[in-house]
């Protein structure tokens, strides 16, 4: 099946990558084998970000999903699911340094006023 998305971060050597067969796959780029595989959406997968630092990803699909999901892929869990488009979510992109920076103002560590 033909793969819509794929990010690669380098430093680790791994990938992620979605499909019209409705599938996430985490790769092992250096073994060239997957190390994990997610299925929650019902529709062809069309879009995927990655945030490879914190270990989460959101994902959009088309027909007969039409929502996007949020992911902790540390553990395969899909976090939340976000519906309410009409129509295939064909493009996702997510500002993953700035939900960084939230999350440490949030916590109150690392935080630098002028940012």
């Amino acid at each position: 099946r033909p793969v819509t998305a794929l990010e690669v971060d380098w430093a680790t050597w791994q990938a992620m990558s979605c499909s019209v067969d409705r599938s996430i796959i985490l790769w092992d780029l250096e073994m060239g084998e997957p190390i994990t595989k997610f299925q929650e959406h019902p529709g062809t997968i069309s879009c995927l970000s990655v945030d490879w630092l914190g270990r989460r990803m959101c994902s959009g699909a088309g027909p007969g999903d039409n929502c996007i999901r949020l992911w902790d892929f540390s553990d395969g869990y899909c976090d939340k699911e976000i519906e309410g488009h009409e129509g295939a979510v064909w493009a996702c992109n997510a500002d993953w340094a700035a939900a960084h920076r939230a999350l440490a103002q949030q916590q109150g560590v690392g935080f630098d006023a002028d940012d």
